[in-house]
């Protein structure tokens, strides 16, 4: 949030300073500077931006009851309406557990921060409090939702707020497809996100675009307790760099088309790669060293399917049929036993995968 609210406010600092918009110009720009800084402020109370910094946030990990904590903080809203002209609307879910891991403290505190902001601008009208639990796992995350009818900007400018970034990355659109994403990979079916990443091949004229829509998918996967799956076409540098500062943990670098030291690399971060029918190519000097090179606990086998048909079917449509033609030709470049780099790299998928055969 905060690097768009930055944005936000040198923009209209800007333009202001420019001089050159006539008044009901101005008024606009002065709304939505005096609304971002605002949202700056709750941003900041929330976070504690001085504890981030210095890295003194400590997070204890204790097992809580959800639910009396979520009454304490339904009390605190009724407590602070009680003199004001507020409808309060809960929406619990009954299904989140009755215990859970976390700091209940932070959590607590993280929570009240907003509700008092939310009381504090809101005279009249309603404050909508939601809960309900994302279960991936084994692992619950409270979805928590505090909606008010308070200050802000009015509802006919709002949709208007963001025309000229829309122009630049589909804002809206982008958000949508963010809340599908995150609605479909709620299914227990769902073991990743994936393919995301970054492709300059045919134009490196939406490059930040495609940043943004990475960073956007990797954060859904971590909020999600999910792995990824990588697609990094000549973007190596920049797929790299954005993985690392993600500090997402388990990343499957797909059809891997880097160098040997870029594999190092990537696997020194803990990351896997996947090799497929370009492996088995005549001509593919790089991912046979690749290949020959790769810690064997690093490497999964793919087919791209129905693409990069290993060789002798190369031209024809792939299909999952022709793995064993990728496993055959890892196993003679690594000179170990074709069985063993079938056991490996299917426990690898597995364990990365969080797959458990019953």
């Amino acid at each position: 949030l905060k690097r768009p609210i930055a944005l936000i406010l040198n923009s209209c600092d800007r333009i202001l300073h420019e001089g050159k918009i006539n008044e009901p110009i101005k008024e606009e720009i002065d709304d939505i500077n005096l609304n971002a800084k605002k949202m700056n402020e709750l941003v900041n109370n929330i976070l504690n931006i001085s504890d981030v910094e210095t890295k003194d946030i400590k997070i204890t990990n204790k097992q809580y009851n959800p639910h009396d904590l979520l009454k304490q903080l339904i009390e605190k809203i009724k407590d602070g309406i009680k003199t004001k002209d507020i409808k309060l609307i809960t929406n619990i879910d009954e299904s989140i557990p009755e215990r859970l891991m976390g700091d209940s403290i932070r959590v607590k505190q993280v929570i009240s921060t907003v509700i008092e902001n939310a009381i504090k601008y809101t005279d009249k009208g309603f404050i909508e409090f939601s809960v309900s639990p994302i279960i991936k796992h084994e692992i619950c995350s409270l979805m928590i939702t505090i909606e008010d009818s308070g200050c802000g900007i009015k509802r006919d400018k709002l949709y208007h707020l963001f025309d000229d970034a829309k122009k630049f990355d589909e804002g809206k659109k982008n958000l949508i497809t963010a809340k599908k994403i995150i609605e479909l990979a709620k299914d227990e079916k769902v073991v990743g996100i994936g393919e995301i990443g970054l492709d300059y091949h045919y134009t490196k004229e939406n490059k930040d675009i495609q940043k943004r829509c990475f960073i956007t998918q990797l954060e859904i996967a971590k909020m999600l307790n999910l792995p990824v799956v990588v697609h990094d076409r000549e973007a190596h540098l920049d797929t790299f760099e954005i993985l690392k500062s993600s500090k997402v943990e388990r990343v499957l670098l797909h059809c891997f088309s880097g160098s040997t030291e870029f594999m190092k690399q990537c696997c020194s971060q803990g990351y896997k790669i996947a090799l497929g029918g370009v492996v088995t190519f005549k001509n593919a000097i790089e991912p046979k060293e690749v290949a020959k090179e790769v810690d064997i606990k690093d490497l999964m086998l793919e087919t791209d399917s129905p693409y990069l048909t290993p060789h002798p079917f190369r031209g024809m449509e792939n299909s999952p049929k022709y793995i064993g033609f990728v496993a055959k030709e890892i196993a003679k470049l690594k000179n170990i036993p074709y069985d063993s780099i079938v056991f490996e790299t299917t426990k690898n998928a597995k364990e990365f995968f969080n797959i458990v055969e019953e």
